[in-house]
């Protein structure tokens, strides 16, 4: 078989337990897909068939980038297929298998996005059931940046919407032992949104540790130890890790549900301040401050199809369990002061308060306008530095002067008025710069004495003006 519906097969990928991976090409649009089909052999079971296009419903419910996109679902001669993005790279099992252990920022880098994506397929109501790194795609985002994608839904689970259903098989164990939740383990039907996040928490335990926090040499003696064998801190097991690894880790993986964290997002906000820049830059408002919009379970817990009995909280998890904590009321978003808020009222009171500066400069400018311009008179008192001008009773016959000589005579009104008598020529003032001449002047006249004629020396400049005192 060469094409599959409106797709032409181009090469294999893989294989799992249910169906095989082709690269393919859509012959009507061109570009190329993911194609999983189911085995010929499983295509006959009804059960396994309806399972197979349950998840291609769930991955489509699940908006998110780092959730792989499902573009078409369909059948062909009675074989279903599922067509999905092509994704260039490696699951994390390889890389795990290659490198051994990573670092605690390379494997919160690959695992944060991780924990946002399924954060987004919960609030779609869709719990996976099935993580493990062979399910996490690294692709290779922009500009080289590892791009991990969470992939197979094919046992998951429904608990919202029109598709709600419940798994026919509901004793049956599905995925992989050692990363499934002890309440997963003893029955599917008890699997809820934190089983995912127990998963989440083995996963980041083998990727800091390189190791499996539980072993055992049958399924069996697996099932026993995830069971009842304690857990070991990661720290144990590799040096170097700070010990809110161990809290963490610890909590998620917790055999009571209701010990661990209130939801996956909760467990992401936990983890950033142990991430990369990167990491806090991109994920902290859809992980710390989008905790709000997702459901998050109460004290109830959830109910027999996994459906979250809580309303939405806005408080941060912290590290310390739900039983250990005081119980704190529900902080309403709406009634905190963000900084984008006082800035925005900051700036309506500036301009308020320059607006009302302005009228009222304006106002004033208007009266000033609207007023009569009145100048005093200035009288010669003010203006001597000796006093008040005397009282002149008789007119003030000036004495005969020499020719280079100046008069003074009293102005009732403005002082003293100099009257040049005669100018001297240029040569002759030059001559006698310093020369010193005598002009009556009004003397302030006392209540005993005679009326004066007071008299002032002045020198005159090069030009022969007077230079006045």
């Amino acid at each position: 078989m060469d094409k599959l519906g409106p797709y032409r097969l181009v090469r294999y990928l893989g294989s799992g337990g249910m169906g095989s991976i082709f690269e393919a090409q859509d012959t009507h649009l061109g570009h190329r897909v993911a194609l999983k089909r189911l085995h010929p052999h499983v295509a006959e079971r009804a059960s396994a068939t309806e399972r197979f296009l349950r998840e291609g419903r769930a991955a489509a419910r699940v908006r998110h980038p780092h959730v792989v996109q499902v573009l078409a679902l369909g059948q062909h001669d009675g074989a279903p297929y599922l067509a999905m993005e092509l994704l260039d790279g490696c699951d994390l099992a390889e890389i795990l298998l290659r490198e051994g252990r990573l670092s605690i920022g390379r494997a919160l880098d690959l695992l944060v996005p991780v924990v946002a994506a399924v954060a987004a397929a919960h609030d779609a109501g869709v719990i996976h059931r099935d993580l493990k790194p062979s399910n996490v795609f690294v692709a290779s985002g922009p500009r080289g940046v590892p791009w991990p994608k969470v992939v197979d839904f094919g046992i998951s689970k429904v608990v919202a919407g029109d598709d709600a259903v419940a798994m026919t098989a509901t004793d049956s164990v599905f995925g992989t032992i050692a990363y499934m939740a002890p309440e997963q383990a003893r029955a599917m039907r008890d699997a809820s949104f934190r089983s995912d996040q127990y998963s989440l928490a083995v996963i980041l335990y083998q990727c800091v540790t390189g190791t499996l926090p539980f072993s055992g040499g049958s399924m069996y003696q697996m099932l026993q130890a995830v069971m009842t064998a304690p857990v070991v801190a990661p720290s144990e097991r590799a040096e170097g890790l700070p010990s809110e690894v161990d809290a963490i880790v610890l909590r998620a993986m917790n055999r009571n549900p209701a010990e661990r964290f209130p939801s996956v997002r909760d467990l992401g906000a936990a983890l950033l301040p142990l991430a990369g820049e990167r990491a806090r830059v991109t994920w902290g408002a859809e992980l710390v401050e989008g905790q709000g919009a997702a459901v998050q379970p109460a004290r109830g817990g959830f109910d027999e199809l996994g459906r979250a009995v809580a309303t939405p909280s806005a408080i941060s998890a912290t590290l310390a369990p739900p039983t250990a904590r005081a119980t704190r009321a529900p902080v309403s978003r709406a009634s905190v002061w963000r900084p984008g808020t006082v800035r925005g009222a900051v700036a309506m009171l500036v301009g308020c308060a320059l607006v009302v500066g302005m009228l009222a400069v304006r106002a004033h400018s208007d009266r000033v306008r609207s007023r009569p311009f009145h100048v005093p008179a200035v009288t010669a008192a003010a203006r001597s530095p000796i006093g008040p001008a005397p009282e002149i009773s008789a007119p003030v016959t000036p004495s005969p002067m020499p020719a280079d000589s100046v008069a003074l005579s009293p102005d009732p009104g403005n002082g003293p008025t100099v009257t040049p008598a005669s100018v001297p020529s240029a040569p002759l003032a030059r001559a006698i710069p310093q020369r010193r001449t005598t002009a009556p002047m009004p003397t302030p006249a006392s209540p005993s004495s005679a009326t004066r004629t007071p008299s002032v020396s002045l020198r005159l400049g090069d030009n022969g003006a007077p230079i006045l005192p």
